[in-house]
């Protein structure tokens, strides 16, 4: 019997989607966007810089809306597949471990039963990205079962249980 328990589930990570997060930026734009047009009645400077500093802040929340809708999305689909049982399994030792350095410029890497893990905690992902140089739970000979999902030339971490074996 294996006593295991979950240190990482994406079921447990939910992405940030707060509304008052969201009305708080709209809300910002409509304000700045009125002093805007207050100022717009001017034919001045200030009242052209105003214009060219509602347009990039315009650009930069469509920018950053398209991007967290593409994150979630991934996100989404990687929760499907894990909660479908669409995701492969492996359980053993953590063999080969490299960690990733605190400065970054690399990534962690490690294998369980031949099976190949890699990840950043400067990548942005929904998948597992926590390196044990800032905290993550993998180190060299534990004990896991690793939820996981073959994406691209690797496999994406969709959970970690650590424990140990047991008779």
């Amino acid at each position: 019997m294996n006593d295991y328990h979950v240190v990482f589930s994406m079921s447990q990570g939910d992405l940030p989607t707060n509304p008052i997060l969201f009305f708080y930026v709209v809300g910002s734009v409509l304000l700045l966007l009125c002093i805007g047009l207050f100022f717009a009645k001017r034919n001045s400077e200030i009242a052209r810089g105003i214009r060219i500093i509602l347009l990039g802040l315009g650009l930069g929340c469509f920018v950053v809306a398209i991007s967290f809708k593409g994150l979630q999305s991934n996100y989404d689909g990687l929760a499907d597949n894990l909660e479908n049982g669409n995701a492969l399994v492996t359980e053993g030792v953590v063999e080969n471990f490299h960690p990733m350095p605190v400065t970054g410029h690399d990534s962690e890497h490690f294998t369980v039963k031949g099976n190949y893990f890699s990840y950043s905690d400067f990548e942005v992902t929904g998948a597992f990205n926590n390196s044990s140089s800032h905290g993550g739970p993998i180190r060299e000979g534990l004990n896991v079962r690793i939820t996981y999902l073959p994406r691209e030339n690797r496999n994406l971490i969709l959970r970690i249980e650590t424990g140990h074996a047991t008779n």
